[in-house]
């Protein structure tokens, strides 16, 4: 499915249950869906680089294809929301949002200024990929900055489009992680899983005070 499929889609949904439905939801975690399905291989359609595993597709590029899908769905995701306040919220009088998907984070060491950076990275990476867009019509510094340009740009009218496309947002929260910072990862296998520069984890060592 391309954009226009996608926006075609919401368009016959809005004129055929808008006079019922009032809150719409163009996408449901899209960090997981992209990551998952074009960084690890493990959801549909099941693409990552041939390093992360040997089960996927063939041709699969962990390091920009889930920035490519990302994107898309983003530029989706503004457009259909333009339709609905240009054609169906008049006389519908419904809002248009998306749900985002994060964990959050606290640094592994809180005196480390390294772990403190790591942790703000791991949110960029996580609930700003898809955030950050929709308020500010760019992506968070951080990416930006580690993904270089593997990480595509908007055109000026898609950042406009972008920025406020939402009534209201959706937050899905069902973890918390440590952020301990990590060396730059491997530059012949990119991946978006390390991309970020950070390792997390659920547990945290303290050591024995005697």
């Amino acid at each position: 499915m391309n954009r226009k499929d996608y926006v075609d889609y919401a368009d016959l949904c809005f004129s055929l249950f808008g006079d019922r439905v009032k809150l719409w939801n163009t996408f449901n975690e899209p960090t997981i869906f992209c990551m998952n399905g074009y960084a690890t291989g493990i959801m549909a359609p099941g693409r990552c680089s041939p390093y992360a595993s040997a089960s996927c597709a063939a041709g699969g590029d962990s390091g920009r294809e889930p920035y490519v899908a990302g994107h898309h769905l983003l530029v989706a995701h503004a457009e259909a929301v333009r339709l609905y306040r240009a054609r169906y919220r008049a006389a519908h009088g419904g809002e248009v949002g998306i749900t985002q998907v994060s964990h959050w984070f606290e640094p592994y060491d809180a005196g480390s200024a390294a772990d403190r950076r790591a942790r703000r990275r791991a949110l960029d990476f996580m609930l700003g990929w898809f955030m950050h867009p929709v308020a500010h019509g760019e992506y968070p510094p951080a990416m930006r900055r580690l993904v270089g340009g593997r990480l595509p740009a908007f055109t000026a009218e898609q950042s406009e489009m972008l920025r406020g496309s939402f009534d209201f947002i959706g937050l899905n929260y069902y973890t918390s992680n440590y952020a301990v910072a990590a060396p730059p990862p491997n530059k012949l296998h990119p991946s978006y899983l390390t991309d970020n520069w950070v390792n997390a984890t659920g547990m945290h060592t303290t050591p024995s005070v005697f």
